[in-house]
């Protein structure tokens, strides 16, 4: 009982790490946790924790260890019979499956899943199949798509009054116009973001800056995007945040660039690399 309710505590300590983007550290956690409640025996917390590591997996890139993970979850919540945490384990399962290439059954999984949550009326989950189906369509190079998915899922969030949702909507929107080099439509997202509802997700609050400071390089106001971008270089350690970093040194790169600086703009261009690297699988 002690072990048990130590691994809960595990837990809780390991979303506080999430939420900070200090996933590696928070892996560590979750994997503890889940040794110790296999070694007592409790086979509910120890589903959970499965669920758990294959979610920090997930955020850490390590994509076939997440899905080892998360197939397990599904498997026993499903003779547990708790659908809607089967449901859950399946759609983080989906999105490991695309970034390993398996596009028929993730999109299998979101189809059955977008059904389930219909059927339940869980508009949050439902708008997180939906921005997920959207990556799978960029995935398989179907922008069209990829567009339409984002475009559902917020219009999900401000039909049900879901800021989060809303937030994960209009991020993802704004950095797929950024893409498209649309800036006046991703400004437009970007500055409806709610700051206040993103709290201590600082891989997040990175995401709104680079946006940002990309629309302002779009438009050549320069000396406004580079405090975002060094205030996102800044940021600190992991993988979410290098990722987000090495947006930011290119970005910078390129103002060095407008400025003359060539040889500064190939130093943020070498970072940019190695941050980039710092994403990939450890």
């Amino acid at each position: 009982e002690d072990a048990v309710g130590v691994s809960r505590s595990i837990d809780c300590a390991a979303s506080a790490l999430l939420d900070l983007d200090r996933v590696d550290e928070a892996v560590v956690l979750l994997e503890q946790a889940k040794n110790t409640l296999e070694y007592v025996g409790d086979s509910l917390d120890a589903t959970h924790a499965k669920h758990r590591l294959g979610e920090g997996f997930k955020y850490q890139g390590q994509w076939q260890r997440a899905v080892v993970e998360l197939e397990a979850a599904s498997s026993e919540f499903k003779a547990q019979e708790e659908p809607v945490k089967e449901a859950l384990s399946d759609l983080y399962l989906a999105q490991c499956l695309v970034q390993l290439d398996e596009t028929a059954r993730a999109e299998t999984l979101y189809v059955q899943l977008e059904a389930y949550f219909t059927s339940i009326h869980h508009y949050r989950y439902l708008g997180l199949v939906e921005l997920s189906r959207a990556v799978l369509a960029s995935r398989c190079e179907n922008p069209r798509l990829e567009l339409a998915q984002f475009k559902k899922a917020l219009t999900l969030s401000l039909k049900h009054s879901d800021q989060w949702l809303e937030n994960a909507a209009r991020i993802a929107l704004a950095e797929c116009f950024v893409e498209r080099e649309d800036f006046d439509k991703a400004k437009g997202h970007v500055e409806k973001i709610n700051i206040a509802k993103i709290g201590q997700q600082l891989g997040f609050l990175n995401r709104t800056k680079n946006v940002s400071a990309a629309c302002l390089v779009g438009n050549q106001e320069y000396y406004a995007a580079e405090p975002l971008l060094l205030e996102v270089l800044g940021a600190g350690k992991g993988k979410v945040l290098s990722e987000e970093r090495a947006k930011a040194s290119l970005l910078l790169a390129q103002i060095r660039e407008k400025e003359g600086r060539i040889e500064d703009a190939e130093k943020l261009r070498l970072s940019s690399e190695k941050l980039a690297k710092e994403t990939l699988n450890v």
